[in-house]
C-alpha cells in the first residue's frame, strides 16, 4: 500500500506505509516512539498485599457456648444428685420397714408371753381362792391334818403368784420401753425428713423435746449418739415418774434420773445413833479424865434409790429407814447386795 503525499516543490511523493509506521513509531521529533507502561517489579523481602473480600463468620457452634456447657454440666449434676437422693430414700424406706417388721414381730412374741403369764395368774389367783375356802371350811370341822396340807399349798402358790406378778409387771415395763422407743424413732424419722440434709443430726434428734429436757440431753450427748444407752434414760424415766412419782423437767426429776444411771451419788442420809451407858469401875486412885460415856457418834448410811421408794412406800422417812438399815447391817440381818 502507498500513501500519496503533495510536494509543493517537487509535487507529490510516494512514500511506502510501512516506512511510514516506522517513522511514527520513532516519534515526531525523532525520539525513541510512543513510552511503553511497565508493571514494577517487587523488591526483595517486601510482603505483597492482596486484599481478598471479607466473609461473613460462621455461627458459633452450641457445643462451643460456655454458658450452654455449664448448663448441661449442671443439669447432670442435679440429675446425679437427684438419682442418689432416691436411691437414699429406697434403702431407707427397706430399712424402715425392716426394722417396723422386727419390732411387729417382737410385739407380737412379748403380747404372747404377757398373755400366757396373765392366764397363768388369773389362774393361780383363782386357785388361791379355792384353796382359802377349803383351808376356812377344814379349820371349822377341826381337822388339823388337811388344814395344814392346804397351807403347804397355800404357800407354795403364792410363792408362784409373786413370780407371776413380777414377770407381769416386768412384761409391762418392757412393752413401755419398746412403745416409747417406737414413738421415738417415728418422730426422729419424720424430723430427718422435714430437716436439711446439712442439719445437724444430734439436735434433730432431740428437737421434739422440751428445752430443759434438751439441755440435759446436750450435757450427756453419750446417751442419745450411743445405741442402746437411750434406753437406760427410758428406764430410769419410767421408774422415777411411775415409782416416785416426780415431775418430768423438775430439778428433783433430773437429780433422780442421775441417780439411776449412776451420773449421781445415791442420798447419804446421816443417822444419830445413841450408844448405850457402858458401867465402869472407878479407880480409887488416880482420878479418871475420860469424858463421860453415853454421849452421840454420828454415822452417814447410804440409801439407794430402791430404798428411799420402799421407804415412802412403808410410810418411812428417809432417817427412821436409815436407822432401820443401820441396826440391821449391825446385827447382820440386812442383805445388802439385794438391796442396791
Amino acid at each position: 500500500m502507498e500513501v500519496t503525499t503533495q510536494d509543493t516543490t517537487a509535487g507529490p511523493v510516494a512514500l511506502p506505509i510501512d516506512d511510514l509506521l516506522d517513522e511514527f513509531e520513532k516519534g515526531p521529533l525523532g525520539g525513541e516512539g510512543v513510552p511503553k507502561i511497565e508493571a514494577e517489579a517487587p523488591q526483595v523481602g517486601q510482603e505483597t498485599k492482596t486484599e481478598e473480600p471479607e466473609k461473613p463468620e460462621a455461627p458459633k457452634k452450641k457445643e462451643d457456648d460456655p454458658v450452654a456447657k455449664l448448663q448441661r454440666e449442671l443439669n447432670e449434676l442435679r440429675a446425679r444428685e437427684e438419682a442418689s437422693r432416691r436411691e437414699r430414700e429406697h434403702y431407707a424406706r427397706l430399712a424402715a420397714q425392716k426394722a417396723l417388721e422386727a419390732q411387729r414381730a417382737m410385739a407380737r412374741a412379748h403380747l404372747s408371753d404377757y398373755d400366757l403369764t396373765s392366764n397363768a395368774l388369773d389362774a393361780a389367783l383363782d386357785k388361791m381362792e379355792t384353796l382359802k375356802k377349803e383351808y376356812a371350811s377344814a379349820f371349822s370341822e377341826g381337822d388339823g391334818n388337811k388344814a395344814a396340807e392346804i397351807q403347804k399349798q397355800m404357800a407354795i402358790l403364792g410363792a408362784r403368784i409373786t413370780q407371776l406378778e413380777d414377770v407381769k409387771a416386768r412384761l409391762e415395763h418392757q412393752a413401755q420401753l419398746q412403745k416409747q422407743r417406737a414413738q421415738l424413732q417415728a418422730r426422729q424419722q419424720q424430723v430427718r425428713q422435714q430437716q436439711p440434709q446439712n442439719a445437724d443430726p444430734f439436735e434433730a434428734a432431740i428437737a421434739h423435746y422440751s428445752e430443759p429436757s434438751k439441755n440435759w440431753l446436750r450435757q450427756h450427748r453419750e446417751f442419745v449418739t450411743q445405741p442402746g444407752k437411750f434406753d437406760d434414760v427410758l428406764a430410769a424415766h419410767y421408774i422415777v415418774t411411775k415409782k416416785l412419782g416426780l415431775q418430768p423437767d423438775t430439778k428433783e426429776y433430773f437429780e433422780a434420773v442421775e441417780k439411776e444411771l449412776g451420773l449421781r451419788e445415791p442420798d447419804e442420809v446421816e443417822v444419830v445413833e445413841q450408844k448405850k451407858p457402858l458401867r465402869r469401875t472407878i479407880p480409887a486412885a488416880p482420878v479418871s479424865r475420860d469424858p463421860v460415856i453415853g454421849g452421840v457418834d454420828n454415822k452417814k448410811v447410804t440409801l439407794t434409790p430402791q430404798e428411799v421408794q420402799t421407804a415412802a412406800d412403808l410410810g418411812m422417812t428417809k432417817e427412821e429407814y436409815a436407822k432401820y438399815k443401820l441396826k440391821a447391817l449391825q446385827e447382820g440381818r440386812y442383805d445388802f447386795q439385794q438391796r442396791v
